[in-house]
């Protein structure tokens, strides 16, 4: 039972408990004093059971904001754990005081909700859940333009103010990240820059890469762009790899499965590697216009082999291939394939060779670009922008492919080369006459030139013969008969006894004047280093008795029997490529390509 009370002054019908029939308070909401009459039969209370309740109906209770971009806790509370949103209905707390003549002030937030109905609570409670997660889903949308969401490249102001949004790939390319390695709070915005490279350089990794024949290639520098194991680096770090490790900053080494994506213009690839630690970090991508000219950034490698090395520098100006010095291009378009649309960030951040791959980072840590080749005459560096990167992401493959599969390999001769050999018998033949009247020691220009011609013929037609799809367009009988000729050939100059003094010395001066590409080379030379490979793959590096000069020989069957200082007797042809070797890969020996198949062994001689 309850009573039924008007406010003499506002008609605010209120109702009141009959325990308080017959006592004086006051009007919640105009204040003005008023007398519960005695008990009057009116209906059941309301769900609204406070001391003094305004009749008319109750609005809802106002929803959380969302929850702003830069909140980080997606757990918590829409309202402060100290206080309760205010409902927009007259305050329940303002309740007649049936022992004084003021409103009572006794029922706190706490016991107000508990007089809520449980349905009341599942409703707010069930709207609540509703639009944070909703403001949740708005703070961590990736920023978009309509360009963006067409497939192009979004182009981002060049200049964003500190907490403007910027473009980067805040979304991973793998929508379910590892369950052990929970993300790191990213620095907040104007963060200590120690902060900011040390969040970073969790997901920087050092990249140590090796041939076929297990002769240690290169050493570059790469970052993860996404945690399952995707790293980013310049494609120039692993072309020449059949494997490769990489190793993180807490000195945990993951082998490299292969590639997910390859642009050789801007000279970028996307490996993936077998595993990565817990802890992984994957970096954001900047790719808009900027960074703006004289904009600070940050370079992170490994350079000379200082591994996870900071500098710092300024931008000097961001630039197209087509407005670097003539010479700079023609080196971009010959060495890394460059492309006239290639977008480069040209900066004084200290970079060298081991920093190949690496991150260029502004103040946020956010990938600006990748650390790509440096003019070393002006100390100034330059990285491929990122906005390069971001493409090649949207075009990954599928499956992973070896790195062995795409590795750039030496050429074999090209097929103008075996045009000769339709009359190969017959030139053999006399070759072989000739020099072995005169013991095979040359005694006038023409002697060495027809050496020369015998070891490029003799090639050629090795060539051809471990190379069904190049077989010459001539009858079966003279192919035969050619490779007769050329076995003899070789079975005869295995049988000479060649020596130092009278032979190797002066016929090796004569190799080194005025080699054309593609020229034969009749040569003797000292065993450097024998290669052996996993996929019985061989190699051998030499230097030519009596003089400085050296050779790479790619070889297709592994070789036995020699070892360093072993002396042999190489014919080939010379090829204008060269390869890199030694054991330093920071510091690797620039060596000329011979193609060869005849190697015969002449023991220490």
């Amino acid at each position: 039972m309850a009573i039924r009370v008007t406010c003499p002054n506002c008609r605010a019908k209120l109702q009141v408990r009959d325990e308080h029939a017959g006592k004086r308070g006051k009007c919640p909401k105009c204040g003005n004093a008023l007398d519960v009459p005695n008990k009057l039969p009116v209906a059941e209370p309301s769900a609204f059971d406070t001391d003094l309740v305004p009749s008319t109906p109750r609005k809802s209770v106002p929803i959380p904001p969302p929850i702003p971009a830069s909140h980080t806790q997606v757990d918590a509370p829409a309202f402060p754990a100290d206080s309760s949103p205010e409902p927009a209905r007259v305050d329940s707390a303002s309740v007649v005081d049936v022992d004084i003549d003021v409103p009572a002030r006794r029922r706190s937030a706490t016991r107000r909700n508990a007089t809520q109905p449980p349905w009341a609570w599942l409703a707010a409670g069930t709207a609540a859940l509703i639009f944070a997660t909703a403001g949740l889903i708005y703070a961590l949308r990736p920023a978009s333009s309509p360009r963006a969401a067409s497939g192009e490249v979004a182009a981002a102001r060049s200049a964003p103010q500190d907490g403007e949004p910027t473009a980067f790939n805040r979304a991973p390319f793998n929508p379910h990240p590892r369950a052990d390695a929970a993300d790191k709070p990213k620095p907040v915005a104007g963060a200590p820059l120690e902060d900011v490279v040390e969040y970073v350089k969790h997901g920087i990794v050092k990249i140590e890469t090796s041939d076929s024949l297990n002769n240690r290639r290169g050493l570059g520098s790469g970052f993860v762009i996404d945690r399952s194991g995707l790293v980013a680096t310049n494609y120039h770090v692993v072309s020449d790899a059949s494997k490769a490790d990489v190793v993180f900053n807490d000195g945990t080494r993951f082998g490299v499965e292969g590639y997910l994506a390859i642009d050789r213009h801007s000279d970028l690839a996307i490996i993936k590697l077998n595993g990565a630690p817990a802890d992984v970090q994957a970096l954001e991508l900047n790719f808009g216009d900027g960074p703006r000219d004289a904009a600070q950034v940050y370079a992170i490698g490994h350079p000379q082999d200082n591994e996870f090395t900071t500098t710092g520098g300024i931008v000097g100006r961001v630039l197209h291939t087509t407005q670097l010095p003539a010479d700079t291009r023609q080196w971009l378009t010959s060495t890394l394939e460059g492309s006239d649309d290639d977008l480069w960030i040209q900066h004084d951040a200290k970079i060298a060779p081991g920093n190949s791959g690496g991150p260029l980072i502004n103040a946020r840590g956010e990938v600006v670009g990748v650390n790509s080749w440096v003019n070393q005459k002006l100390g100034l560096g330059y990285a491929i922008h990122a906005r390069h990167l971001h493409e090649l992401e949207r075009h990954q493959e599928t499956a992973v492919v070896p790195l062995k599969l795409r590795r750039r390999s030496v050429p074999e001769p090209s097929q103008p080369q075996f045009a000769a050999l339709l009359t190969a018998s017959d030139r053999l033949k006399k070759l072989r006459a000739e020099l072995a009247s005169k013991n095979w020691r040359p005694q006038q220009d023409d002697d060495y030139v027809a050496l020369d011609e015998l070891a490029r013929t003799i090639t050629a037609i090795k060539y051809v013969q471990s190379n069904p799809g190049a077989q010459l367009p001539m009858p079966l009988d003279e192919q035969q008969a050619v490779i007769r000729e050329c076995d003899q050939a070789v079975a005869e100059l295995r049988s000479v006894p060649w020596r130092d003094g009278d032979q190797m010395r002066p016929i090796n001066a004569h190799a080194g004047k005025d080699r054309a590409p593609y020229g034969g080379a009749f040569v003797f030379g000292r065993v450097k280093k024998v290669f052996s490979g996993d996929d019985a793959e061989s190699a051998l590096w030499i230097e030519l008795v009596g003089s400085s000069e050296q050779y790479f020989l790619p070889l297709d069957e592994p070789i036995t029997g020699l070892s360093a200082g072993d002396c042999v007797l190489v014919l080939g042809i010379a090829h204008p490529k060269t390869v890199a070797v030694g054991d330093n890969p920071l510091k690797p020996t620039k060596v000329p390509v011979l193609l060869s198949k005849v190697v015969l062994p002449l023991g220490k001689s």
